[in-house]
């Protein structure tokens, strides 16, 4: 027999021994499922605003590619777009005026020269919507999504 059952105990008491450590392992078990659960749902809100920004992206290039520089007189009404949950979205917008002019060479040899000036530049349009107008989880902090005509970086950038 074993030694630990040799030891003689008073009728009507039970060591507990087995109980504590089912206990303990209930308990750890719990833990591990309630943490697991916790990054489950915070790995759901993050898929769904990455898919709420992806869309609003997504509007957003759809209206610069079709309405460019018309987006600057146009009212609000018809810049807006709708989310998935039925909130109706606006776009801020904002024209920037191009104030530089530009000469080109056309032909050194034969001395051509044409000049573009600042009317015949298109303006820069940036469309942005804040993050808090989404209806993300996170939307303190977080910077709002922009889009705009200009590829290359804002110097000092």
């Amino acid at each position: 027999m074993s030694r630990f059952s040799e030891r003689q105990v008073r009728p009507g008491l039970q060591r507990g021994d087995v109980l504590l450590e089912a206990l303990l392992g209930v308990l750890i078990t719990a833990l591990v499922g309630a943490g697991m659960a916790h990054v489950a749902s915070r790995i759901s809100v993050s898929h769904r605003d990455a898919k709420i920004e992806a869309l609003a992206v997504e509007r957003m290039r759809d209206l610069l590619q079709n309405k460019g520089v018309a987006l600057c007189t146009l009212p609000e009404t018809d810049r807006q777009f709708t989310l998935p949950d039925g909130e109706v979205v606006t776009p801020e917008v904002d024209c920037r005026e191009v104030a530089v002019s530009i000469e080109l060479t056309l032909g050194e040899a034969a001395g051509a020269i044409s000049t573009v000036t600042p009317d015949e530049i298109p303006r820069e349009v940036i469309l942005s919507v804040a993050a808090a107008d989404l209806g993300l989880g996170d939307a303190e902090g977080q910077p709002a999504l922009v889009v705009r005509t200009r590829q290359l970086p804002e110097e000092g950038s």
